[in-house]
């Protein structure tokens, strides 16, 4: 193992050039296709239990751990080479577009971790082309919903699940394409952390974000505040999400009161995103690393069965009208009332509306 001829610093960077040149690549062959939003391409990798360890997007830090634990769980006996795929959001991805794919990296023959890479993909069925269907009264309308699948073994691709994934496809060699590249790179990516990784790099890159949130938190002069922002669907329709935030210490606790139901559109979020965008300001506040020291410091309560914490089939495609920009905003406003700088600037993802004339709605 290369990492152990370097010391902890110069293997870190070897991998964080590692990562960065990956994801290069990987949006490059991507965005040629123009139907990728960057803020949902990222390259990350987590511990064997699935903390976050490093991660190319500060967006969606809490769906990478779930979904590792999705993976953890449904396939407990991962060997070299093996690659997992889903793009169900109940399973941990932010959208049904969004497909995240896992690969077991290992140390001295035994587990070290999971390499996590994500990207929205070019149709996956449902109403529209694209899954742009902002109408949506459920997931199955916004396109095919795939449980996690081995789509590689021992480097093999398996056919039988990138035919299943293309037979639901309007763009089937794109699918193909994007899908062989996605596990191209999740496996070379797992070569390079076998070949530098150390526990002790996680453990810097995990102190550094903790020392970093430890500190905005103990900027801020008044522990606790509410904030409410609207968001509306498509049809104008209208929703409240309120929050209040409360630090103790060094835990910051967002508790969301229950918001009212809209029976149209993509403003659902599962618990996971709602916590994602939570840590997305934070870290935008301190342009740390994206990973589990951000999370230590977190604790987020969503009534179950609610627009931001929703169960199956509610849809939570890409949309201007999810509540994930909302949530973030109403955290800065949080921390920017204290006159607490952003160390990171982020673009926002909204889109022009679409309008679909002729389509009956009710």
């Amino acid at each position: 193992m290369l990492g152990s001829m370097l010391t902890a610093t110069d293997s870190g960077e070897k991998l964080k050039q590692s990562f960065a040149a990956y994801y290069n690549e990987f949006y490059k062959n991507l965005s040629c296709r123009q139907m990728v939003d960057p803020n949902h391409v990222f390259v990350a990798a987590t511990d064997l239990e699935g903390n976050l360890i490093y991660s190319t997007s500060m967006k969606n830090i809490y769906n990478i751990q779930s979904y590792v634990e999705t993976v953890i769980k449904q396939f407990p006996a991962l060997k070299s080479g093996d690659t997992v795929v889903t793009n169900d959001p109940y399973s941990g991805t932010m959208h049904l577009k969004d497909h995240y794919m896992a690969s077991p990296f290992f140390s001295a023959g035994a587990l070290a971790g999971y390499i996590v890479i994500g990207s929205q993909l070019a149709d996956v069925g449902g109403m529209v082309l694209g899954n742009y269907y902002p109408y949506s009264k459920d997931l199955f309308q916004e396109g095919v919903r795939t449980t996690p699948l081995r789509v590689s073994r021992s480097g093999q691709i398996d056919r039988d699940v990138i035919e299943l994934q293309k037979l639901n496809s309007r763009l089937a060699l794109l699918l193909e394409n994007d899908l062989k590249l996605m596990v191209r790179i999740s496996l070379d990516l797992a070569k390079v952390m076998e070949s530098y990784y150390t526990p002790t790099i996680a453990k810097e890159w995990t102190s550094e974000s903790d020392a970093s949130i430890a500190k905005l938190l103990g900027q801020i002069t008044e522990p606790s505040g509410t904030i409410t922002k609207t968001i509306k669907n498509i049809c104008g329709e209208e929703v409240e999400i309120s929050l209040s935030a409360e630090i103790s210490g060094d835990k910051l606790t967002v508790r969301f009161l229950p918001a009212d139901e809209i029976s149209v559109g993509f403003i659902h979020s599962t618990y996971a995103t709602t916590c994602s965008a939570v840590a997305s300001a934070l870290i935008q506040m301190t342009d740390c690393i994206p990973n589990a020291g951000v999370v230590k410091h977190l604790s987020v309560e969503v009534e179950e069965n609610t627009l931001l914490n929703c169960s199956f089939l509610k849809p939570v495609g890409w949309s201007p009208y999810s509540p994930f920009e909302e949530i973030k905003e109403a955290m800065m406003e949080y921390f920017t009332r204290f006159s607490v700088p952003q160390k990171r600037i982020y673009s926002k993802s909204y889109r022009p509306a679409v309008v679909m004339p002729g389509i009956n709605i009710l």
